[in-house]
């Protein structure tokens, strides 16, 4: 008993661990020809899997196992079908540890002083390596845009995305500093659909922390007159130096995409047999081909579309069902408001196919269900109740 108290608190530290090397070594990843973020990722699966297998009872370990053999037998499958293997594997990696996460608790962390300043030191780190550093640090998709030391735009800003759901609860100093340079990164990444999650999110965070309705009020007034001041700001000087400009323009035909990608989706579906339906594979050979024709795209920008293509409608199950477990992990009102703003995402990004970003995205909205320092908001403000 006395080791299951002092191991409990493992995997919480170790999923800061995991997030700090993974924001900062993907910057390292520029300069060296293998991945240290999936190496860190395996270490931090191991400890979780070691913990949960410490401290879980047989029967709930019966399930896990189950679920995670069903996982090795599409693993063996798109091994034999190898066309979509990179983004099945992927995704396969995500949905199999998904399990682990149901068990991190945020109740007991106290030292979210050190943690914003390592967060406001990798946010520094990422504005200057945009206006100083180098081609490495650009990618290329119509246009140039920031992405950090990571091989996809869209992994740095769900990066950003995770470190503001990290900072939630937070009322400090540091925690408004965070949040600001979040939404600088935002821009300089130009992910639209992140940059309004993230917005969103922020909103509703000085909304939830307000002691009062009147300082609720001003902090928004403040919020958007300040916002749109450095908006301005920043936006006229990116126009000047950068094409960040043609990020946010929403272009016809083939360059905008995502249409043509659900029309190629709504094909493909038209053509699967039953088999496909429920158990993909074969339908993702076939979108790729399809879709491929006219865009590099191998999916549909969109979490689930892009699960029913590779795993079916068995698939988007498994995936809905552990959703409906972190849902559930806490009823207050803000807490489901601010996953519900961050399923959103799913629906304009393949976000299930970046391991890391997934795994951290949702270790974050944990961070928001269990946070101690939510408590501590809601003792101080008893007048406003935002209990179910």
């Amino acid at each position: 008993m006395i080791l299951k108290i002092k191991r409990k608190g493992l995997g919480e530290n170790l999923f800061f661990v995991y997030f700090f090397s993974l924001a900062f070594l993907q910057i390292l990843e520029v300069y060296v020809n293998f991945s240290i973020t999936k190496i860190i990722f395996l270490i931090f699966a191991l400890g979780m899997i070691i913990q949960d297998l410490y401290v879980l009872e047989n029967e709930k370990l019966l399930h896990i196992l189950l679920f995670e053999v069903i996982c090795i037998f599409y693993f063996i499958v798109y091994k034999i079908f190898p066309m979509n293997s990179g983004f099945a594997f992927a995704a396969l990696k995500c949905i199999m540890f998904f399990p682990f996460l149901k068990f991190l608790n945020f109740e007991k962390i106290k030292n979210w002083d050190i943690i914003e300043t390592l967060l406001i030191i990798y946010l520094i780190i990422n504005i200057y390596l945009y206006y100083f550093g180098g081609p490495d640090f650009f990618g290329y998709d119509v246009i140039y845009r920031y992405k950090g030391g990571s091989s996809d735009p869209n992994l740095l800003a769900t990066l950003i995305c995770v470190i503001i759901l990290m900072e939630f609860w937070g009322k400090s100093k540091k925690a408004i500093v965070v949040k600001i340079l979040c939404i600088i990164v935002q821009l300089l990444i130009s992910s639209r659909s992140f940059i309004a999650i993230s917005a969103v999110v922020i909103l509703i965070s000085i909304i939830a922390c307000a002691d009062n309705r009147t300082k609720m009020l001003k902090r928004i007034l403040v919020l958007i007159s300040i916002g749109l001041l450095i908006s301005m700001c920043v936006i006229k000087i990116l126009i000047k130096y950068t094409n960040l400009l043609h990020r946010f323009t929403v272009l016809g035909g083939n360059s905008n995409g995502r249409s043509y990608l659900f029309e190629s989706f709504v094909k493909t579906l038209k053509h699967c047999n039953v088999t496909d339906w429920f158990f993909g594979v074969s339908a993702g050979n076939y979108y790729r081909q399809l879709a491929s024709k006219t865009l590099g795209h191998s999916y549909a920008e969109n979490s689930f579309m892009t699960l029913i293509l590779l795993f079916g409608v068995f698939g988007v199950f498994i995936m809905l069902y552990y959703l409906f477990y972190m849902w559930k992990l806490n009823g207050m009102l803000w807490y489901r408001i601010v996953f519900c703003v961050t399923l959103l995402n799913f629906f304009f990004q393949d976000t299930v196919c970046y391991v890391q970003g997934f795994i951290s995205i949702f270790g974050a909205l944990v961070i928001v269900a269990t946070d101690s320092r939510k408590e501590k908001v809601i003792n101080k403000n008893k007048k406003l109740n935002f209990n179910l």
